[in-house]
């Protein structure tokens, strides 16, 4: 029986059972096995398909654990030998798994585990009740390290897979030391029902799948090598499987696949449907592509608006959006070809339209000139280039001036409006468009820079049809991101309207509600925004003006917030002046039965109250108006603890301070 000294770095998520303690010369059993025990090291006899519930993958949280990283190490006294022998007693409860639901080692779920422990000794059962990972406890507390590994017991590491683990069988391994391990036979399969996609024309393969937790399957066997796109609907990410469980890389779309070979489909993020059309189709070369109708040269665009970095790993290439709302005419290797949109237009094959400019400037974007715009597929180098195209800056879009309405045009999905404020600094802001992502971002606000929109000039937000703060004759942008249905319309309406309102409708707020009493008036600044759900504030000394009140002394001051200018009314909040809470310097003992307090002055303080307790109680036993005390004539042996806490005469009434910090001492 080999003997190991385990030394493990424990982190706060790790559970309980790992504290229990581990003693003597043996593995920790809770007694000597008294029945017999199964030899079966069979795999689970459910071939149901189980799914992982949503499980941290991280341990269960101990309270005793500090955040901090503990270190427990066994010393060669307490030295922990780990059993001569492990067998299967029953697997995990969850197993097979559904292809798509395990993501790395800490999904797999290995609750309902049982082993077999055993030495020269004794012989007992362990249970399992956790995720795979690096490091676990069994039930009884023993230490144990867990690994995942492919059917040649080849360990799986995280650059093995893309997202998810291939279909196949697999072992988790429970390793208890040197030698002496069990492997866990685990699977991923895919449902029994899995369609096989049948050939409906020149190398395309059609099926349709039910959905299972969110998931549609497929099993395709191409007749033709090349690249194929897998495609079930928008946005259903598609992923491949070789016969051997691997992942297929996808490249631009489209995966490159061998005639013959069996291949495993996973089309996933269903979350309303019940079944999935899946197709797979060979994605022809593109031969050509060409612009269909007329793209007018007099289109104008503008700079920074229309211009993106995103989606290109050329440093000249710089996105650029489309506001002709033209079509593409593409034509295939094969002889076939199909019309898109150039906006927002995806080919057969789910490749998306994309548009860029060659830029080489030392700005982010490019300045005002001339470009010529390229619009091609993703994946292929074929283009079409409309040429001498106009770019301004965009101090030049059509502008609303105060109030009024536009029709803006879409050139991809985030539209842009620049506006300029008159002598208001409320307005509200409205369009006849689903805003994408509303409940959230809102209408981002910008500002604008050297006669162009500042990208880092953020100022706030507002939602579709509320009010928003602006300040008086200042040019602003408004970028809003628009639903897809949408951002294929060629125009949306905006509106700017001033509005006037009361700031009592206003929410208002100071960072803190308590300040420090100095003896001097206490200003505390004031945030007034729009509402409490706006993403801009007001202007001090253009939308309000403040006015302190009762705010020297100790007690409750008032600050009256009154509307100016555009907003009418008054608004007040209430904050608090309070005494510095006194510290205590020093709790000693003094001569054979006295102990003496000393602390530091409080400005302001009229007195100090002392309080002491030796038990559970806190009494209050003197009152002073100097920064010392001695209390007198204390039990010897005794352990006392002292707090204090200032106060100010005013009006009459004791106005407190906080209570120091506790001071104890043993007499």
């Amino acid at each position: 029986m080999k003997k190991k000294v385990l030394t493990v770095i424990l982190s706060a998520a790790l559970v309980s059972t790992f504290f229990v303690p581990v003693s003597g010369a043996e593995f920790t059993c809770p007694e000597p096995a008294t029945e017999s025990f199964s030899d079966s090291t069979d795999e689970v006899t459910d071939s149901k398909i189980l799914q992982p519930e949503e499980k941290s993958s991280e341990l269960s949280e101990n309270p005793d654990v500090s955040s901090n990283e503990q270190s427990a190490t066994l010393d060669d006294e307490d030295e922990v030998i780990g059993p001569d022998k492990l067998e299967l007693v029953k697997g995990p409860d969850k197993s097979p798994y559904l292809l798509g639901s395990i993501t790395g080692i800490n999904t797999i779920d290995l609750t309902g585990l049982i082993l077999k422990l055993s030495d020269d000794t004794k012989t007992c059962e362990a249970t399992m009740d956790e995720c795979l990972s690096d490091w676990m406890a069994d039930s009884i507390g023993n230490l144990y390290t867990g690994s995942l590994l492919d059917s040649n017991f080849k360990q799986i590491t995280d650059n093995d897979y893309d997202v998810y683990l291939g279909p196949g069988e697999y072992y988790a391994l429970i390793d208890y030391s040197e030698g002496v391990d069990v492997k866990v036979p685990i699977s991923i399969r895919v449902p029994d029902e899995t369609p096989v996609l049948t050939k409906t024309g020149p190398d395309r393969y059609e099926a349709t799948s039910k959905i299972w937790d969110r998931s549609a399957y497929g099993f395709f066997t191409p007749e033709t090598t090349g690249s194929y796109a897998i495609l079930s609907g928008e946005d259903h990410p598609a992923f491949l499987f070789d016969e051997s469980g691997k992942n297929v890389s996808e490249q631009n779309g489209v995966f490159d696949l061998q005639a013959g070979h069996k291949y495993t489909i996973l089309n996933t993020e269903f979350f309303n449907e019940t079944e999935a059309h899946i197709s797979a189709e060979l994605a022809y070369n593109i031969a050509s592509i060409e612009p269909v109708g007329d793209f007018s040269q007099k289109t104008t665009y503008y700079t920074p608006v229309d211009f993106n970095r995103g989606g290109f790993t050329a440093k000249e290439k710089v996105g650029i959006g489309e506001r002709w709302n033209g079509k593409i005419k593409i034509n295939y290797v094969n002889g076939e070809s199909e019309i898109i949109s150039s906006r927002n237009g995806k080919n057969k094959y789910g490749m998306s339209v994309q548009r860029y400019v060659i830029y080489n400037g030392k700005s982010e974007y490019p300045d005002a000139g001339t470009y010529d715009v390229h619009i091609g597929i993703q994946g292929s180098d074929k283009e079409t280039v409309i040429k001498n195209v106009s770019v301004k800056k965009s101090s030049a879009m059509p502008t609303i001036n105060n109030s009024g309405t536009k029709s803006l045009s879409v050139g991809r999905r985030e539209v842009c409006a620049r506006i300029k404020t008159g002598k208001s600094t409320r307005y509200v802001v409205s369009g006849d468009f689903q805003q994408y992502n509303s409940q959230r971002a809102g209408i981002s606000i910008y500002t604008e820079r050297n006669g162009i929109l500042d990208w880092n000039g953020y100022f706030g937000y507002v939602q579709n049809g509320k009010a928003c703060s602006l300040k008086p004759n200042t040019v602003y942008y408004l970028v809003f991101n628009l639903y897809d249905t949408w951002a294929e319309k060629d125009s949306v309406s905006f509106t700017l309207k001033p509005q006037s309102a009361s700031i009592s409708k206003c929410a208002a707020r100071m960072k803190d509600s308590t300040y420090t009493y100095t003896g001097k008036a206490i200003t505390p600044s004031v945030d007034v925004s729009v509402d409490s759900a706006s993403g801009t504030y007001l202007f001090k000394d253009i939308d309000y003006t403040l006015t302190y009140k009762n705010n020297i002394n100790v007690g409750t001051a008032t600050v009256i917030i009154k509307g100016k200018g555009t907003y009418s009314g008054s608004l007040k909040l209430n904050f608090k002046i309070q005494l510095r809470k006194p510290v205590l310097k020093s709790v000693k003992k003094s001569g054979s039965t006295d102990v003496k307090l000393t602390w530091k002055k409080t400005t302001g303080a009229t007195g100090y109250e002392i309080y002491r307790t030796s038990g559970n109680s806190w009494k209050k036993i003197a009152s002073v108006n100097s920064t010392s005390y001695t209390d007198r004539k204390l039990e010897k042996g005794t352990l006392y603890k002292y707090k204090i806490r200032a106060y100010k005469n005013v009006n009459g009434k004791k106005q407190y301070s906080e209570y120091s910090p506790q001071k104890s001492v043993k007499r």
